[in-house]
């Protein structure tokens, strides 16, 4: 399949299913792996003809069509989208912020302004960074990062499991999604995805020794937190999200922004 270097995906634990032997599939340099903030923006840029962003910038983006069936979601714990709270939640006045990942950052505003009843202020951080050196009393990691670092930490919040306790519903974090899908594309994403679930544990003893995790941890991860079938309960988690962030001015409301599907 002869393609230029159009599609971007982040280099993550969740994503790697839906990723994994596309390589072999697409010329040289043809899948751009980066963070979903620095994916998300080489889309806005037009550098991408499609690419698997969090949910939240596909809605922040009119122009942008979303492929069905096919999503990154989770429908309670996860792991990889996490508070580490140094206070309980109540006390908690600043919150630091992984802004690698824009969309776990949305919904950690949204839990702890609807389930917690708090509005704190949030600041820039990097997972790099000592959480020691910080002056704030939570951090909102995502991704791989968090993963690796919930087991070191005594007062976790899992925000996928608060996201199914404050709405019954799975959450969508990614999608794939681009100003126009082309049928050769969407049947490469399609393929992809199915050739990964048939490898789930080739791609966590890959997993694991990337992240120096047990392959164990991985494969759990890979079969029991996370999915990647896009239905109608996912419909209304996205719908719910959608509403949510626009009440607090973080997307356009459904009647500013529909939520449109191709079929392809």
């Amino acid at each position: 399949m002869a393609l230029r270097t159009v599609i971007g995906a982040p280099l993550s634990l969740n994503a790697r299913p839906l990723t994994w032997g596309m390589r072999e599939k697409l010329p040289k340099d043809s899948l751009v792996l980066d963070t979903p903030a620095a994916i998300a923006e080489r889309l806005r840029r037009g550098s991408l003809e499609v690419a698997l962003i969090p949910s939240v910038e596909y809605l922040r983006n009119p122009d942008y069509e979303m492929l069905p069936e096919i999503c990154i979601a989770s429908n309670g714990p996860l792991m990889s989208v996490i508070l580490i709270c140094r206070k309980p939640p109540a006390l908690i006045e600043r919150v630091a912020v992984d802004t690698s990942s824009p969309g776990a950052v949305v919904l950690c505003r949204i839990i702890l302004q609807r389930l917690h009843s708090i509005s704190p202020l949030y600041i820039d951080w990097s997972p790099g960074v000592p959480l020691e050196s910080v002056n704030a009393e939570a951090f909102m990691v995502a991704g791989d990062a968090a993963i690796q670092m919930w087991p070191r930490y005594d007062h976790i919040i899992d925000l996928s499991d608060e996201w199914r306790r404050l709405t019954e519903l799975p959450f969508v974090h990614d999608v794939w999604a681009g100003p126009a899908i082309r049928p050769s594309v969407a049947k490469l994403l399609r393929e992809a995805r199915d050739q990964g679930l048939r490898h789930l544990s080739r791609v966590a003893w890959q997993e694991a020794e990337r992240l120096d995790i047990p392959s164990g941890i991985c494969l759990d991860h890979l079969t029991n937190r996370v999915y990647y079938t896009f239905g109608e309960k996912e419909r209304e988690g996205l719908a719910r999200f959608q509403h949510y962030a626009a009440e607090m001015n973080l997307c356009p409301s459904e009647a500013e922004r529909e939520v449109p599907m191709v079929g392809i």
